[in-house]
């Protein structure tokens, strides 16, 4: 194995791993929110006061994004090797802000359903 290779391996296997999860938002849809970290563990009447279709399209955007950064990241590695791989890495960090909380009213606080608003 090259050089390069050793760096382009992680970033194809993330990007390949992102974009599953992509996927699975994708045809899922409100039926995916369960496998979203905190969100799986609330009661189903607590799950049911958040918008799950919203949640479901931006966790999908958010692993198009993070399989595009690392699935690009990993054509330059080819090329650049562990300066790619760095300057991937650190992009990828860089998308994540924001993501990722302690507080499930932080996390999911924005989706939560207007108590007036009724479903039918």
């Amino acid at each position: 194995m090259t050089k390069t290779m050793t760096w382009t391996v992680p970033c194809l296997t993330c990007g390949v791993v992102f974009l599953v999860f992509a996927v699975l938002f994708a045809v899922l849809k409100e039926k995916a929110t369960p496998m979203i970290g905190g969100f799986g563990s609330l009661s189903k009447e607590e799950q049911a006061q958040y918008d799950r279709a919203a949640m479901a399209r931006d966790y999908r955007n958010m692993f198009l994004l993070w399989a595009a950064v690392m699935l690009t990241g990993a054509l330059f590695c080819l090329r650049f090797g562990l300066p790619a791989f760095c300057v991937t890495f650190a992009v990828w960090i860089l998308t994540t802000r924001g993501k990722i909380h302690l507080s499930i009213e932080k996390a999911f606080g924005k989706y939560k359903l207007d108590q007036d608003r009724k479903d039918f």
